[in-house]
């Protein structure tokens, strides 16, 4: 992105940081991204608004699953039932 000229970097208060600066060149593309980010949030309200089970369930339900049985152990146990 700094290449491209679409962000500007200088070394902050120690050499571990940068400090990230965005040009005249990268506002507009902030607004068409803030913009494109209204519309997607906007069709999933709509699309989560005709299903029974709102999408946002659906992570939450996996992230508990997995913490139950992680998808590495579930994976791992698969070739032991595979009879080919």
């Amino acid at each position: 992105m700094r290449t491209s000229g679409r962000v500007r970097t200088v070394v902050g208060d120690d050499a571990r940081t940068r400090k990230v600066t965005l040009p005249d060149k990268a506002c507009c593309v902030v607004g068409r991204l803030a913009a494109e980010s209204r519309v997607t949030e906007a069709a999933l309200a709509d699309l989560e608004a005709e299903m029974p089970y709102p999408l946002s369930q659906v992570v939450t339900d996996i992230e508990r699953a997995a913490d139950r049985r992680s998808l590495h152990d579930r994976i791992a146990e698969k070739p032991a039932e595979d009879p080919a």
